[in-house]
């Protein structure tokens, strides 16, 4: 009698045990790995979308980077070829120029500005960009040496200019070795840098940039 009872209680024992555990199991550790398995897939989710971002910043600094070179680029080529005439500040670089070299500045003549038609078109409507050139006669006396100095001074001025030919005398009646040169030259302006302006839609230039001669002023 004692052993089929003590046989019972063992039974009821294990039976506990098992139905513990099972709560246990159902309770506790089932719902534990199921909460770190998700927190792994965030984990894993959260990596992917870290390395998405380091590659977009990535991207940006690249990008950044590039911005910075083409801006400086449009920086200096605003200063060689502006969106406006700057006569003034033209006149004052040649007589820089003229001063630097020995010659005479007799005289400087800017034109009105006239759009650049694209090589071998005869149709205005073909501009290049909105690029426009001021035609410039520059009158200049001075001694060999010195006019092909003046010449160098002009392709070094940070506004861009070109020569197109020039015309030079002996300068009679002058001092000896002298000659008199009429420069003829272009320089450039593009209303439209930096824009996106349809070339087709560039303009004449108003009225202000008409023709003018300016007579040379001795630079300060």
């Amino acid at each position: 009698m004692k052993i089929a009872s003590t046989k019972a209680w063992a039974l009821i024992g294990v039976l506990a045990a098992a139905v513990v555990l099972a709560v246990g199991w159902t309770l506790l550790i089932s719902p534990a790995r199921q909460h770190v398995a998700e927190v792994q897939d965030e984990v894993s989710s959260q990596a992917s979308t870290n390395a998405t971002a380091a590659d977009a910043v990535a991207r940006l600094k690249k990008q950044s980077s590039l911005l910075d070179g083409r801006r400086a680029q449009m920086e200096a080529l605003a200063v060689t070829i502006p969106k406006t005439a700057q006569i003034p500040t033209l006149v004052r670089d040649i007589n820089n120029a003229a001063a630097l070299s020995g010659v005479t500045l007799d005289q400087v003549t800017p034109a009105s500005p006239v759009p650049v038609v694209a090589a071998g078109s005869s149709s205005q409507q073909k501009v290049e960009g909105g690029l426009q050139e001021i035609a410039v006669s520059i009158a200049v006396t001075g001694t060999y040496a010195q006019t092909r100095n003046f010449l160098v001074g002009l392709e070094a001025m940070k506004r861009g200019v070109l020569v197109h030919g020039l015309d030079m005398v002996e300068n009679a009646g002058g001092s000896a070795g002298t000659f008199k040169t009429t420069i003829r030259a272009g320089v450039f302006l593009n209303p439209d840098l930096g824009t996106r302006k349809a070339a087709s839609t560039a303009t004449n230039p108003s009225a202000t940039n008409s023709d003018t001669t300016v007579q040379a002023d001795t630079p300060s």
